[in-house]
C-alpha cells in the first residue's frame, strides 16, 4: 500500500494570497530554489491495516511538485525538475527501527515554467511518501506551534518562511491509518533570481538571503527583478550554507542594513566596499573569514567609516570590524574608541588568518563586547582600568595567550572569557565580583591564581580541567560553586583565618582546603644581598605580616622586627642587622 503525503508550502515572494484550494500565488517567479531540509522522525505505519514495517525496504521518498497558476488542483502538479532535468528528489533511509529518523537538505534549483500560468504566479508542493505498493492515502498538513520569526499559516499553508541556512518552520502530520503516527515534516523554501536568494519584504524591496552565483567581483545590484534592494541577511555569503563566496563585494548605496553575520564564512573574501545608504550594520560580520585584508566605506556614509581597511562608526568610538587578514604584526586602537563591538577581531591574527599578535586598547575603553578576540593570535593582553565590562567569549580560544593584564573596573569576567588559552599566570581585581561559567576552563598552563575576596560566586566549569592548576588562594569567604568549578584539577583551596564558609565550599566543590598563611618564597632574592639578608614575604592583599626573628632554635626567642601591610600581595623584607649575629633565624605570622 503507498501512502503519500502532501504540505504546502508558499516560498517568499511579492504578493501572497490563499486560494480556496490550498494554493499560494505570488508575482514574479522565476526559478525556486527550495533548499529544503525534510525531517521524518519517530515514524511507525506498521499494523494490520497497512501491513508495512520499517526496516524492510520501506523508505520514504520526497520530491518537489509544482505548477504556474495559483487555483490548478493538486491533482495537476507534476514533479519539478532542476536545471539539468533531474527531479528535485531523494529517498531518505529510515534505518533498522521504528523510531531512526531519515532526513534530507536539498540545494537544488526547481524550475517552474513560465508558459504555464503566464509565469505570474504558481504552487509549489513537498510531498513524501513510502516505497511500497498499492494505493496512497493523502494528509493534509498542519502547522505545529512554535513555528519560526517570520511564518504565518493560514488553515494548512505555510506562508512566509525562513531565510536560507536559518531554522525552518514546522508541519505536524496527523495520525495515518492503520497503527501509526506519521512523524514531522520540516518544510522551508526562498526565491532565487540570477544567483540571489531574495525574501520580498512587505513594502517590496529585497533582502538577499543567500548567494550561489558564479563569484569573483561582485556588485550587488541596485535591484533584482524589479525589487530594490535594501538589505544583507545573515549567512548570505556564508559557505558552510551552501552559498558561494565572492573574492570582493560592493554593496550599493540602496542597502540601508547589513545584518548580523552577514559575511560569516565567506572563506575568499578579500574586500568588501559598504555604499552610502548604509544606516545598520550588525555584529559578527567576518566570523572565518580568513582571506580578507580590507573594509572599505563610501566617503558619502554619514553613519560609518573605515581607517586603513577596519571598520566603525562614523565618530569613531565603537570598533565593529578589524579584518581578519589585515595588518599583520600589531594594531593600536584609536584613542577615541570605546567600545570594541561584538566579534569585532574575531580570528585575527590565528593559524588560519594574518599576522596581529599585539593590540594596544586605548585608556578610554569602557566596553568589550562578547567574542571581540575570539580565537586571535595575541600573545598579552593589558586591559587598562576604563573597562567596566567584558562580554563573554572575550577572549576564547586564543592559543598563544600566555599573560592577561584586567583592570580594576570590571565587576564580571564573561562566560568563556579566557577558555582555552595557555595563561601561565592572570590578577583578578578586587573589583571582581563573578568568575562566569568556563571563565578559565582548559587554561592547562595556569598553577595558581588568586581569587579576591569582592568574588562572590563561581559560575559553572569556571576552572575546569585547569590540569596544573595546584593553588587556588581565596582572600575572603568562601565563593558559590558548585563541583564542577575545579572538576579535574587536583588543587587546594587556600583561605584565610576569620573567613567562612568553607566546610560547605570543600563538601560542595570536593576541593581540599587548608589554612593559608604568610609564606617566604625562596625565589632568586632570597638570601644574602650586598650586606644585608632579605626575603619576599607573599599573602594575601591588604594583610599585614610581621617578620620576627630569633638565635637560638632550641630555646627560641622570637623578636619582631617588621610588621608590614603587603601591597599587591608580597613585600621585600630585609635584615641590616644580620651581620651582627653568628646566626640568625626567621619567621612569618599574620595579623
Amino acid at each position: 500500500m503507498k501512502k503519500s503525503i502532501t504540505g504546502v508550502v508558499a516560498l517568499l515572494a511579492g504578493a501572497l494570497a490563499v486560494h480556496s484550494q490550498g494554493t499560494v500565488s505570488f508575482a514574479n517567479y522565476g526559478a525556486l530554489a527550495p533548499y529544503i531540509y525534510v525531517s521524518l522522525g519517530g515514524v511507525n505505519v506498521g499494523g494490520p491495516a497497512t501491513g508495512l514495517g520499517i526496516g524492510n525496504g520501506n523508505d520514504w521518498t520526497v520530491a518537489l511538485y509544482g505548477i504556474g497558476g495559483p487555483d490548478e488542483a493538486a491533482s495537476s502538479l507534476f514533479p519539478l525538475v532542476n536545471a539539468g532535468g533531474q527531479p528535485v528528489t531523494a529517498t531518505l533511509a529510515d534505518g533498522d527501527i521504528d523510531d531512526a529518523p531519515g532526513t534530507w537538505y536539498s540545494t537544488e534549483t526547481a524550475e517552474v515554467p513560465y508558459t504555464i500560468g503566464s509565469g505570474s504566479s504558481a504552487t509549489v508542493q513537498i510531498r513524501a511518501w513510502y516505497n511500497g505498493g498499492g494505493a496512497y492515502t493523502t494528509y493534509n498538513a498542519a502547522v505545529a506551534a512554535g513555528a519560526a520569526t517570520g511564518v504565518s499559516a493560514t488553515a494548512n499553508i505555510i506562508t512566509g518562511g525562513p531565510t536560507r541556512g536559518g531554522f525552518v518552520s514546522t508541519a505536524i502530520l496527523p495520525s495515518g491509518t492503520g497503527a501509526g503516527q506519521l512523524g514531522n515534516i520540516i518544510l522551508s523554501g526562498l526565491l532565487i533570481f540570477d544567483g540571489y536568494g531574495i525574501e520580498v519584504n512587505s513594502n517590496n524591496t529585497v533582502t538577499i538571503t543567500g548567494y550561489t552565483g558564479t563569484g569573483g567581483a561582485l556588485n550587488i545590484p541596485t535591484n533584482i527583478n524589479g525589487y530594490l534592494v535594501t538589505s544583507i541577511a545573515g549567512y548570505a555569503f556564508d559557505e558552510d550554507q551552501g552559498n558561494t563566496s565572492p573574492t570582493s563585494i560592493t554593496i550599493p548605496d540602496t542597502v540601508t542594513s547589513i545584518q548580523n553575520a552577514a559575511f560569516q564564512q565567506a572563506y575568499t573574501l578579500t574586500a568588501l566596499m559598504i555604499g552610502s545608504g548604509v544606516t545598520n550594520i550588525g555584529s559578527a560580520l567576518f566570523l572565518a573569514c580568513f582571506e580578507l585584508t580590507s573594509i572599505t566605506v563610501d566617503s558619502l556614509n554619514p553613519f560609518y567609516c573605515s581607517v586603513n581597511g577596519v571598520l566603525f562608526n562614523n565618530s569613531q568610538t565603537v570598533l565593529i570590524a578589524y579584518p581578519p587578514a589585515g595588518n599583520a604584526g600589531s594594531y593600536t586602537i584609536p584613542g577615541s574608541v570605546t567600545s570594541i563591538g561584538a566579534g569585532a577581531f574575531e580570528y585575527c591574527g590565528s593559524q588560519f588568518s594574518g599576522g596581529l599578535q599585539s593590540v594596544t586598547i586605548p585608556s578610554g575603553l569602557t566596553n568589550i563586547g562578547n567574542y571581540a578576540f575570539y580565537a586571535t593570535g595575541l600573545t598579552n593582553v593589558t586591559i587598562p582600568n576604563s573597562v567596566v565590562n567584558m562580554g563573554g567569549f572575550a577572549f576564547y580560544g586564543c592559543g598563544n595567550l600566555t599573560n592577561a593584564s584586567i583592570g580594576n573596573s570590571v565587576t564580571s569576567i564573561g562566560d568563556y572569557a579566557f577558555e582555552a588559552c595557555p595563561l601561565t599566570s592572570i590578577a583578578i581585581p578586587h573589583s571582581v565580583t563573578n568568575i562566569g561559567m568556563n571563565a578559565f576552563a582548559l587554561c592547562g598552563s595556569l598553577s595558581n591564581i588568586v581569587i579576591p575576596g569582592s568574588v562572590t560566586s563561581l559560575g559553572e566549569n569556571a576552572f575546569y580541567n585547569c590540569s596544573k592548576l595546584s593553588g587556588i588562594f581565596c582572600e575572603g569567604n568562601a565563593p558559590t560553586a558548585d563541583s564542577s568549578a575545579f572538576m579535574y584539577d587536583n588543587a587546594v583551596v587556600y583561605y584565610l583565618p576569620s573567613t567562612t564558609g568553607w566546610s560547605e565550599f570543600s563538601s560542595n566543590t570536593g576541593c581540599s582546603t587548608v589554612l593559608w598563611q604568610p609564606r617566604i618564597e625562596l625565589v632568586s632574592t632570597f638570601g644574602a644581598q650586598s650586606n644585608t639578608f632579605g626575603f619576599n614575604v607573599s599573602w594575601a592583599d591588604n594583610r599585614s605580616a610581621i617578620v620576627e626573628a630569633c638565635t637560638n632554635l632550641a630555646n627560641p626567642i622570637w623578636q619582631p622586627l617588621q610588621t608590614n601591610t603587603l601591597n599587591g600581595g608580597s613585600f621585600y623584607f630585609i635584615d641590616p642587622q644580620r651581620t651582627n649575629y653568628p646566626g640568625r633565624f626567621y619567621r612569618v605570622s599574620g595579623q
